[in-house]
């Protein structure tokens, strides 16, 4: 795909107003955040199935960085922002 960036970015904001729902994956009703980011994505790039099964608090006041770690393999490092990016820090 030639300009994935902006086709990423016109899908994220498809989903604006889409309510917080913890597990949630759909459009318009409900979605949490790592739903939110592996919906967007997927409709562009190979992903594996997101995990279904987390508890609402699973990345609180862990010394382990469960979504980078999952999301590390699928990602590369970038020294500025770029356009239909994703910005995660440790």
């Amino acid at each position: 795909m030639e300009n994935w960036r902006q086709a990423v970015e016109d899908e994220a904001r498809t989903w604006k107003g889409t309510p917080f729902h913890h597990k949630g994956r759909v459009k318009g009703v409900g979605v949490d955040c790592g739903g939110y980011l592996h919906c967007v994505y997927s409709q562009f790039f190979p992903l594996p199935e997101f995990p279904r099964e987390y508890a609402s608090d699973w990345a609180v006041h862990s010394e382990n960085e469960i979504y980078l770690d999952w999301i590390a393999p699928f990602v590369v490092e970038v020294k500025a922002p770029v356009q239909g990016g994703l910005t995660l820090a440790r």
